[in-house]
């Protein structure tokens, strides 16, 4: 999974198009038939012109999935496709025209496709896994995609504690969003880990949102 390029007017939704490539990864790596390469090394073709059958050989992967985002205001599209690296052929392509808060259900849809053109049989498991939403609030889900973002973009003192301030938006906005806590977690460990903030009291925030989303 390529992250997606952003064609959006101001080129401004960078962080998203990363956070919407992350988490169909996410997604497809809970699917138990299926190997994909790992964000890392996926996301190392980013800004490059690269063939897809350079990119095929080098992750070692019989398919590329490649997409673009545009967002403007509530309004975004999203085209994703899904090519063999062996031909140079689509599997499957789509292209969504969607309000903002239709995002989780284009996220499951090309997920879902990907799999199904993948592999015969998807689990129950796998399908309600697919389906499953982090929150139901969607301006929390965009300040989580945000500040998880900021968090993998580096360990530079000013992004962590921008990932902080994004987090704790999203956990404002939904009090039992899981996986804003466990990633908010992931910060405050990293704040403590790379000496900007060595104190007990970051430990203990470590901790408490650690549990917190264990909890939920």
């Amino acid at each position: 999974v390529l992250s997606f390029d952003d064609m959006s007017p101001q080129k401004d939704q960078e962080w998203f198009c990363d956070g919407m490539a992350e988490e169909v990864i996410n997604t497809l790596s809970q699917i138990e038939s299926i190997r994909v390469a790992a964000r890392k090394s996926a996301f190392y073709f980013k800004g490059k012109d690269a063939d897809i059958r350079e990119i095929g050989d080098k992750l070692s992967v019989e398919t590329v999935l490649e997409g673009s985002i545009r967002k403007a205001g509530n309004r975004i599209r999203v085209t994703a496709q899904l090519i063999k690296v062996k031909d140079g052929c689509h599997l499957w392509s789509r292209q969504y025209d969607r309000n903002m808060e239709d995002i989780f259900e284009v996220q499951s849809d090309v997920a879902r496709n990907i799999a199904e053109a993948l592999t015969e049989n998807l689990t129950p498991a796998e399908k309600r896994h697919i389906q499953q939403r982090p929150t139901q609030n969607v301006e929390a889900y965009t300040f989580y995609i945000r500040g998880k973002e900021y968090l993998l973009k580096s360990h530079e003192k000013n992004d962590l504690l921008f990932a902080e301030k994004m987090l704790r938006k999203a956990i404002q906005l939904d009090p039992a969003f899981a996986h804003a806590y466990g990633w908010l977690s992931s910060v405050h460990n990293n704040l403590y880990w790379f000496y900007y903030d060595r104190t007990q009291e970051r430990l203990e925030l470590a901790k408490e949102c650690a549990e917190k989303a264990m909890q939920l």
